[in-house]
C-alpha cells in the first residue's frame, strides 16, 4: 500500500489523495476535519481507512471518482457522498449521525442514523444480513427491488385540494 503523506493530520478544507500505486492506506492515523468540515477527494485513487484511523470533526464529504472505504472510529456528525465510491465499515457517531448520498454508498455495517438522504442518480446498497428498520408498509424494502413511493403528503394535498374545489362549488 502507498503511503497518505498528501493527507495531513488536520483537514481544515480540502484533501486530494494521490498515490502512483492508486491506492492509499492508512490504519493508524487520526484525521480531524476542521470547523467547516472537510473533504476528501480520493482523484480517481482507492483510499483506505481501515480500523485503527479515527475520523473526527463535523462534516465529512467524499468527492472524486475513487473509492473510499472507511473502517475505523467516524465520529463526525454528517457524511456526505458526492462523487465515486465509499464503503461504510464502520458505525457513524452516536447514532445522530446523518448519511447524505448523491453517488455510490455501501453500508455494509449496522448504522443508526437521524437521517439517510438518497439523491436522484444515487445508489445505497446496505451489507448482507443488515435488517432495514425503517416502515416496510411504505415501500422501504432492500432485499430484492423497493417500490416507488410518492412525496409524503402529496397525495394528502391533492385530496384536500379536491375538496376546496367540490365545497366551492356547492356554495355557487
Amino acid at each position: 500500500a502507498g503511503n497518505i503523506t498528501e493527507v495531513a493530520e488536520v483537514v481544515p478544507s480540502r484533501c486530494v489523495c494521490g498515490s502512483s500505486e492508486r491506492t492509499v492506506t492508512t490504519a493508524a492515523r487520526t484525521l480531524t476535519l476542521g470547523a467547516g468540515g472537510g473533504q476528501i477527494d480520493t482523484n480517481g485513487n482507492a483510499v483506505n481507512l481501515n480500523t485503527g484511523s479515527t475520523v473526527t470533526g463535523t462534516t465529512l464529504t467524499k468527492t472524486g471518482s475513487g473509492t473510499l472505504t472507511l473502517a475505523g472510529t467516524q465520529t463526525y456528525a454528517t457524511l456526505t457522498v458526492s462523487g465515486g465510491t465509499t464503503n461504510l465499515n464502520s458505525a457513524l457517531g452516536t447514532g445522530m449521525s446523518a448519511v447524505i448520498a448523491n453517488a455510490t454508498t455501501n453500508i455494509n455495517v449496522s448504522q443508526t442514523l437521524a437521517a439517510l438522504t438518497i439523491g436522484i442518480g444515487a445508489t445505497v446498497t446496505f451489507g448482507d444480513g443488515l435488517a432495514f428498520a425503517g416502515e416496510p408498509e411504505k415501500g422501504a424494502g432492500f432485499g430484492g427491488s423497493a417500490a416507488l413511493v410518492p412525496e409524503p403528503g402529496a397525495l394528502g394535498l391533492l385530496t384536500v385540494a379536491a375538496l376546496g374545489l367540490l365545497a366551492r362549488r356547492r356554495r355557487a
